[in-house]
């Protein structure tokens, strides 16, 4: 019971930051000690040089590896931010009519469709409205 309450009160952990490299997988994660954040807890593995160049299988190993570093460290809580290699990330202009927010959400992946190397519904999508076009 007093775990319980402990937990209770206890301030939540910070997020563990997550490097999924093309070489190498690294997470760490901070904590805030009087009033500086501090290393809490860190690990880093190399991928295998023959995973290297093959994107599915070594996103398949980070997933085992991950697992395994997140066991054998100090870390804590569920919480987690990625960051992602450049090969998974797409960035696409588009010129739309101005639209509300609500419309421009449900339209994005509409005019996305073709212009993106994967289908829009598989991916996150999001957008920045650069400014009206006169």
């Amino acid at each position: 019971m007093l775990k319980l309450v402990q937990k209770w009160f206890s301030p939540r952990p910070h997020p563990i930051g997550v490097d999924l490299g093309t070489d190498c997988l690294r997470i760490a994660q901070v904590q805030l000690q009087d009033g500086e954040f501090r290393l809490a807890a860190a690990a880093s593995v190399d991928v295998p040089s023959h995973l290297r160049a093959n994107a599915p299988a070594r996103f398949q190993w980070f997933t085992e590896a991950t697992r395994e570093l997140l066991a054998q460290g100090n870390f804590r809580g569920r919480e987690a931010v990625l960051n992602l290699p450049a090969a998974l990330m797409h960035i696409q202009h588009l010129r739309m009519a101005k639209l509300d927010d609500e419309t421009l959400k449900k339209t994005l992946p509409f005019e996305a469709r073709g212009k993106l190397p994967i289908d829009p519904g598989h991916c996150m999508l999001r957008h920045i409205v650069a400014g009206d076009i006169f």
